[in-house]
């Protein structure tokens, strides 16, 4: 459990689902955990995942919920349903998860054609692997993804691993909108 030592109560139901690590009394000793934060005057404001960096913990909820497997499930299959659902016509490249803005702060996954990236902000959430693709891998299968790979932080920038299914080839012909797109999984930018 951890507490804040500055008014961010307001600001995490409402906003960034970050907690900086100079706004803890005492921050986390280990990273990867799942932390309770609790308030200035002692009471829970949420659960995260704690960091060794500048953002200590990822706030993944607002109140006594659990950080397991069932709430990545939950929300991925929210975030997969709704690109289904806005997904543009001639399109097979897209992010089908977009971290804070799914509610999975810190873990992105795109897709390109019939593969897929994942991409974790830090190494701690990227401890999270197993977890993170057990929920995920039904919905992978479900959209005609035949592997994945992983961008892996790094002390100097990012590597890539394959952690399910099929290898990407050293180039992916993707569709956006109609227009063909050529895009490296392995050496590219980001994802």
């Amino acid at each position: 459990t951890l507490r804040l030592r500055v008014p961010l109560e307001r600001g995490l139901r409402a906003g960034p689902p970050w907690v900086y690590r100079k706004a803890l009394r005492s921050p986390p000793t280990v990273a990867g955990q799942v932390v309770a934060v609790q308030g200035r005057d002692g009471r829970l404001i949420g659960r995260g995942i704690s960091d060794d960096g500048a953002i200590a913990v990822r706030m993944f909820t607002t109140g006594d919920e659990p950080v397991d497997s069932r709430l990545f499930a939950e929300r991925l299959a929210a975030a997969c349903e709704l690109r289904q659902r806005i997904l543009p016509p001639e399109t097979n490249a897209y992010r089908l998860v977009h971290g804070e803005g799914d509610h999975l702060p810190g873990f992105v996954v795109d897709i390109y054609g019939t593969y897929a990236v994942l991409r974790f902000d830090s190494l701690a959430l990227h401890s999270w692997l197993r977890v993170w693709l057990e929920a995920l891998t039904p919905h992978l299968q479900q959209i005609g993804v035949r592997g994945a790979v992983a961008r892996v932080p790094k002390q100097e920038g990012f590597g890539v691993q394959l952690v399910w299914g099929e290898a990407p080839p050293e180039l992916v012909t993707v569709v956006e909108r109609g227009m063909k797109l050529i895009a490296s999984l392995w050496h590219g930018q980001k994802t």
